[in-house]
This record gives C-alpha cells, sequence and structure tokens, in this order.
C-alpha cells in the first residue's frame, strides 16, 4: 500500500515540468501541497478497517483513495486546481466520518490499536493542511 503511495506520488513528481526555476524560491507550495495530500491520504488508507461497521469503513477507504487519486493530479497545474482542492478537503472529511461510530466501542471496550484509530483524523488533518495551502496559492 505504501509501496503504491510512494510510486503515484513519484509519477506525479516526475510529471512536474515546472520544477527547475530560475530565481525561485526553495520550495515550491504547489509540490509541497500535493505532497501532503499523497502523505496524508496513504496515511488515511493505512488507518481505514474494513472489519468493523463494513459499510462506513468501505466508505472511509474509498474517500482516502479519491483523495490519493487528486493529490496525484494536483502536481500539475491549472485552473481546476482549486475545485480539486475543495473535493479533496470533501473527502477527507467523509474519511473520516465512521469515526462517530467507532468511538462508543472504544470508549467501552478499550483497544490496543488505537494507531488504526488516529491514523485516519491525523491523514485527514494533513490532507487538510495541504488541500487549504493549495486553495490559498489558486487564489492568488
Amino acid at each position: 500500500m505504501f509501496g503504491m503511495s510512494i510510486c503515484l506520488i513519484g509519477v506525479g513528481i516526475g510529471r512536474a515540468p515546472y520544477m527547475e526555476r530560475v530565481g525561485g524560491t526553495l520550495i515550491d507550495r504547489g509540490l509541497l501541497s500535493a505532497v501532503l495530500v499523497c502523505a496524508g491520504a496513504a496515511l488515511g488508507i493505512a488507518g481505514s478497517r474494513p472489519v468493523f461497521f463494513f459499510p462506513f469503513s468501505l466508505l472511509s477507504l474509498t474517500g482516502f483513495t479519491l483523495v490519493m487519486l487528486f493529490g496525484v493530479r494536483l502536481f500539475r497545474r491549472g485552473a481546476e486546481n482549486r475545485v480539486i482542492s475543495a473535493a479533496t478537503l470533501y473527502f477527507a472529511v467523509v474519511g473520516t466520518a465512521d469515526i462517530a461510530f467507532f468511538l462508543p466501542y472504544l470508549v467501552r471496550y478499550g483497544s490496543a490499536d488505537f494507531w488504526l484509530f488516529y491514523a485516519r483524523p491525523m491523514g485527514a488533518l494533513i490532507v487538510a493542511a495541504g488541500a487549504i495551502m493549495q486553495l490559498r496559492r489558486a487564489a492568488k
């Protein structure tokens, strides 16, 4: 799963024609935001569990997979990056929606797999940071 994510990020970086700039900054914000979106999506996919509450976990897996694909698309410049960033924020929130159903189980029974519970919200926060960066960049 992480190998697939790294390959998708590598393909996105390799397709970026604007990597060399004359007099440019050290960090390109568009590239950094796309990497953040892809990294957060990989963390969200890793935290998706297909065991409990099957329809909801399938929804989170689908949401973070779409976020990963949107993140790969954000490596390229274009006028539609603003719409894709907004859709990325939406699907990151949808991917964490089933936590509301999983929280009572965690509180009542306790669990040794806390990292699965925290992986998706952390991934969604990283995705949100990248998407907001891209939205601010596209607004200029």
